[in-house]
């Protein structure tokens, strides 16, 4: 039996190139569905009960990425509204700069010097949402790549 051995390592740098091109298109894919899945889930404020326009929050939701790294790839999605971690995580506001915060609520001005917002998580059942159909998509991604395709 005899192998050919400068085929075989052909073959093996095709098959890695194709892995290759894989793994970004399923990290690609994975941010979005990741990222519609958030804009899901995102709060919508209600006009004359919010301070920005509703559904900002879901449009700031973006992807950034994928980049390569030493390892592969990554992307990156996240709000990038202010206050999108706040209303994710919820918790203490304090006023930064003023003795207090003054705002408006169906035409009610409230001054506070602290409010303790509730949180509404966005990005964690977002994430939780998408990771099926993205672990699906990796499969299948995966196997087109194993057999040339």
């Amino acid at each position: 039996m005899s192998v050919e051995v400068g085929k075989t390592i052909l073959g093996m740098d095709a098959l890695g190139a194709r892995i290759h091109k894989a793994a970004r298109l399923i990290v690609d894919k994975g941010a979005h569905l990741i990222q519609d899945a958030s804009r899901s889930f995102a709060p919508v404020g209600v006009p004359g009960n919010s301070t920005n326009a509703p559904g900002d929050l879901a449009r700031s939701i973006i992807v950034e990425g994928p980049n390569e790294t030493s390892t592969g790839y990554e992307a990156f999605i996240g709000p990038t509204v202010i206050y999108g971690r706040q209303r994710a995580l919820g918790g203490p506001l304090e006023p930064k700069t003023a003795p207090a915060m003054v705002f408006t609520i169906w035409g009610i001005t409230y001054v506070r010097t602290f409010v303790d917002q509730k949180a509404e998580p966005f990005m964690h059942p977002g994430r939780d949402t998408a990771v099926p159909a993205i672990v699906s998509m990796a499969n299948a991604e995966v196997s087109l790549a194993i057999l040339g395709k």
